[in-house]
């Protein structure tokens, strides 16, 4: 799918805004009324609230996990997928309730083909992160790449429900709808 470069941008390109920030991660009240604004289309700029959102997303209470997990994002960056999951390990140790990690750790176990481990790591992610967007789209991808449009139409509507500006995932469920009306004639 298209959308596949902007998961790559939200999980690797947004920075942490420096390991001095205020503790948050996705229990953060700020993020309510940025959603809010994403849902309602009040936000003056969505691209700067959806950064907003994942730059709370992206910090732990804990300055351990904050800088394992800015770590883990550059050997991704590098391609040490190796490393990275040995850092989210950690992270997720450490912070097992830090919904981000496990949704990079998804992000690394799909990178290095374990969909099983993948799926459980974004399970415990939304369970954690309901709102997580980025997460869906993971979910959609993989089940694209399994055949199962269903289950990917469903999380692509999902991740709109929260993030309704993503554009490619959109037409990419309007064509998922089109082929499942087409598969139910």
């Amino acid at each position: 799918m298209r959308f596949l470069w902007f998961i790559s941008l939200c999980f690797i390109g947004v920075g942490l805004g420096g390991i001095g920030s205020a503790r948050a991660d996705q229990t953060d009240p700020a993020l309510d009324p940025l959603f809010q604004e994403l849902r309602d289309g009040s936000a003056i700029d969505y691209a700067d609230t959806v950064r907003e959102i994942i730059t709370i997303w992206s910090r732990s209470v804990s300055p351990t996990s904050d800088l394992l997990y800015e770590r883990a994002l550059v050997a991704i960056d590098i391609n040490d997928l190796d490393l990275a999951e040995a850092l989210l390990a950690h992270v997720t140790g450490l912070t097992p309730h830090f919904a981000q990690g496990w949704a990079l750790s998804g992000r690394v176990q799909r990178l290095k083909g374990n969909g099983l481990r993948a799926r459980k790591d974004f399970a415990k992610a939304l369970a954690l992160e309901p709102r997580q967007f980025l997460v869906r789209l993971e979910l959609a991808q993989m089940a694209m790449q399994a055949g199962d449009r269903e289950s990917a139409y469903n999380m692509l509507q999902q991740a709109l429900e929260w993030n309704p500006y993503l554009d490619e995932a959109r037409a990419e469920a309007a064509r998922l709808r089109r082929l499942l009306s087409g598969d139910a004639i």
